[in-house]
């Protein structure tokens, strides 16, 4: 019997190509997979470059010239990006409550009548060189640096007292012997009455006593600060809890038509040499400022009295060098 020859398959059924890299098939004549781009055998055979090796190569060039390649789509830049730093702003607040001139903060700012970056040049209450502004460890802080009329801070500021109720620590700034507050247009020096000085005893003379009002407690005193550089007006601490306004308070200022009607509350904790005092503001419409003794933190929103000028404080820690 005689066997014919079975023809072969058409060439175009097998005239594929297999990607030594995934495996897929690809037409005769192509140089690179379809499926993942890899260099075929046969396009390597002719002498084509690796696709990977020509972006290697062409990287390479790009470094050689000083070029830096873009980012892939998708990929993280590696190009550092600035850090956060804090800035901070003084403005001056006008009479009327508007805000007025812009001054930016850096490293330090000084503020005075004749030297510093801030110049208030029409205020004669202000020293030549009055305050100071500065940024040390990320927080800003304010320095009164030796001015005639110091630097006084609305309240509260600084640390709370921990006097236990029913104190309210978010309101009440401490409040020391000899220190300054202002309330209005009133400057009031604040002084401490030490045990010695609480009663003179009962006067008499030759067994006949004095006739006189009666004498009650005095645990301190509030007297006025003038500009005649002397004290005027004399008010006596008496019971643990004071107020001050322009009416209906113990203390009353009934000229100041900057006051409100009750405007600060002083308050006493404590007994004998133990005792300590409090100031807060009673939601007055102009605050309640305390002269500074030493540097302080600025908060954000801060507002400071230099001579007769008002300003305020704002921090923006969001801001990039």
């Amino acid at each position: 019997m005689r066997f014919s020859r079975r023809p072969e398959p058409p060439a175009s059924s097998d005239d594929r190509v297999l990607c030594s890299q995934c495996g897929s098939r690809n037409q005769r004549g192509q140089r690179f997979c379809v499926a993942c781009g890899h260099l075929l055998a046969q396009a390597r055979a002719a002498g084509d470059a690796d696709p990977q090796s020509v972006a290697s190569a062409s990287a390479r060039a790009d470094n050689a010239a000083g070029l830096r390649p873009a980012a892939a789509a998708g990929a993280r830049s590696t190009v550092p990006i600035a850090a956060p730093t804090t800035r901070g702003e003084l403005v001056f607040v006008e009479r009327d409550g508007r805000e007025g001139a812009h001054y930016p903060v850096a490293e330090t700012c000084d503020i005075g009548r004749t030297e510093g970056s801030v110049l208030v040049s029409h205020d004669a209450y202000v020293s030549p060189r009055h305050a100071r502004i500065f940024l040390r460890g990320g927080s800003y802080f304010l320095r009164d640096l030796g001015s005639l009329n110091g630097v006084f801070c609305r309240i509260p500021f600084g640390k709370p007292l921990s006097l236990g109720p029913p104190m309210d620590l978010a309101v009440e700034q401490p409040l020391a012997d000899q220190e300054l507050f202002l309330i209005g247009q009133q400057v009031l020096k604040f002084e401490v009455v030490r045990s010695a000085d609480e009663g003179f005893g009962v006067a008499s003379e030759n067994g006949t006593l004095l006739f006189g009002s009666a004498a009650g407690p005095r645990f301190a005193r509030l007297s006025q600060r003038t500009v005649e550089g002397v004290s005027r007006d004399v008010f006596y601490v008496r019971k643990p809890e004071t107020t001050l306004g322009r009416e209906s308070a113990d203390v009353v200022f009934t000229d100041d038509p900057y006051m409100s009607r009750q405007h600060a509350l002083l308050r006493m904790y404590g007994t004998g040499e133990s005792r300590r005092f409090a100031l807060s503001d009673l939601g007055s419409s102009n605050g309640t400022f305390v002269q500074i003794r030493e540097e302080v933190q600025l908060h954000s929103g801060a507002q400071l009295r230099i001579g007769q000028q008002l300003f305020r404080f704002d921090i923006d820690a969001g801001r990039t060098a």
